[in-house]
């Protein structure tokens, strides 16, 4: 990382170009005032500045800050740098994935969960032979998301089997069927059981769907800002209403099973 005592010339600008705009990715302007100052200091001095954890703080550092400075010394080959800055950016990361941990049943699988995220993360930050990661530099935090999400939806035979599914049983064909009503009331512990035995049958994208609607998403929506399950899965309502019928045809089947 070139310091004080070294050459900076200037900050080095981002290459990569919004898929929407087509324009050059530009960094918050308090970020770019920071490390305009950053870059004038020695490394002692900013690691320094590492134990300082309030965000009010002039001296606090911003996760884009962090990130900008560690692909420097990864350019650099600054493993020193690298090794300072990195326990403090990993600490910011686990306190984004903090949002997920309602997914889990076990602790283990959430610690199992958050540190696959970690390293694909870091994988893509360390990666300064393309500009893949410059996204991180002008929004951290939903860099962070994006990356975090893409994960959760692959891990999905472990994060909904303490979610209750939904109880009306009744057929929905067409885009105005209304949508099944989910409990979300506390469940007795027996019942708990019986729920998670029936969850665990369900095909991914069902149990998907099921823990996003007992998240409180919408199929669909008119306001066109707002998320919804539509979108996120990338189909169509109607879809997505097939999955819940089949979901009901499955628990059906299978508690006729059991009554033979």
């Amino acid at each position: 990382m070139t310091t004080r005592a070294g050459s900076s010339a200037g900050i080095k600008p981002l290459t990569k170009r919004a898929r929407e705009t087509g324009q050059t990715f530009v960094r918050r302007p308090e970020v770019e005032a920071q490390l305009a100052e950053i870059v004038a200091l020695d490394r002692e001095e900013i690691f320094a500045r590492l134990d300082n954890r309030n965000r009010d703080s002039g001296d606090y550092l911003f996760d884009e800050t962090l990130v900008y400075l560690l692909r420097e010394a990864r350019r650099e080959n600054d493993e020193q740098t690298v090794e300072t800055l990195y326990p403090e950016l990993n600490r910011r990361l686990w306190k984004l994935f903090k949002s997920y941990f309602k997914y889990f049943d076990e602790p283990a699988d959430f610690e199992d969960f958050g540190q696959k995220v970690e390293l694909e993360i870091i994988r893509k930050l360390l990666d300064v032979e393309t500009d893949a990661a410059d996204f991180a530099e002008v929004m951290f935090g939903k860099f962070v998301a994006m990356q975090t999400h893409g994960a959760w939806r692959g891990s999905l035979n472990r994060i909904v089997r303490e979610k209750a599914l939904f109880q009306d049983a009744r057929p929905a064909d067409g885009d105005d069927a209304p949508e099944p009503q989910f409990e979300s009331k506390e469940l007795s512990a027996e019942k708990r059981l019986i729920l998670r035995e029936m969850i665990s049958k369900l095909p991914p994208n069902i149990m998907l769907v099921a823990a996003l609607l007992l998240d409180g998403w919408q199929i669909e929506s008119r306001d066109e800002n707002e998320p919804t399950i539509s979108k996120m899965m990338n189909v169509s309502s109607r879809t997505i209403r097939n999955w819940l019928k089949e979901a009901r045809r499955i628990l059906a089947d299978d508690e006729g099973e059991k009554e033979r």
